[in-house]
């Protein structure tokens, strides 16, 4: 819910508010992750989640990148997509 309202903040023109709502849904993420790799699942469900949550922080970090460009932090938005970039190089089936 917070990255569709982030995104929803930078589409209308204010990216500092959205920038509120992208870092929570990062905060869940990481919580959710690490609650994740906390219990015992089979493979294969653990696997499906773990693709899950990062096809979501895929989504945020892009997110986060439009925001710093709106706001003209070039230096940010281009970290928000080396990151990107290391995860597509890392998991390129994930996202096909």
């Amino acid at each position: 819910m917070n990255m569709k309202t982030g995104k929803g903040w930078v589409d209308i023109g204010n990216a500092v508010i959205a920038d509120e709502f992208f870092q929570a849904a990062m905060a869940n993420l990481e919580k959710l992750y690490i609650k994740l790799m906390q219990r015992s699942f089979p493979e294969t469900q653990l696997t499906m989640q773990k693709i899950t949550v990062e096809r979501d922080l895929l989504k945020v970090l892009s997110y986060q990148a439009e925001s710093a460009v709106a706001q003209g932090d070039f230096q940010r938005a281009s970290t928000c997509i080396l990151r990107c970039k290391d995860m597509l190089t890392r998991l390129p089936k994930l996202f096909t």
